[in-house]
């Protein structure tokens, strides 16, 4: 389930929570919906967390599905993701 919390900047980026069926967060994205030079580069339109306890069982692959569809909603065309290599060597 994914809950909204809130939105910030105007409009420009949309705050999301992954809470599970006891109301505990698994994990956040925001979707930035306007990015500027440096963003684009190194940060994307998409900055995901899963909290350290719950890494490594499908989360992360499930957040990342359903902000993509919410990108969809907001009418994107185009989303940039970036990854930090030391969490793909993780």
């Amino acid at each position: 389930m994914i809950e909204w919390l809130k939105s910030r900047k105007n409009n420009s980026m949309k705050t999301f929570l992954m809470i599970n069926k006891i109301n505990e967060v698994i994990g956040m994205v925001e979707i930035r919906l306007k990015i500027d030079e440096y963003k684009d580069r190194y940060r994307g339109n998409i900055g995901a967390s899963i909290k350290p306890s719950m890494r490594s069982k499908g989360y992360g692959k499930i957040l990342l599905k359903l902000a993509l569809l919410k990108c969809q909603k907001f009418k994107m065309r185009n989303v940039l993701i970036t990854c930090n290599k030391k969490i793909l060597e993780a």
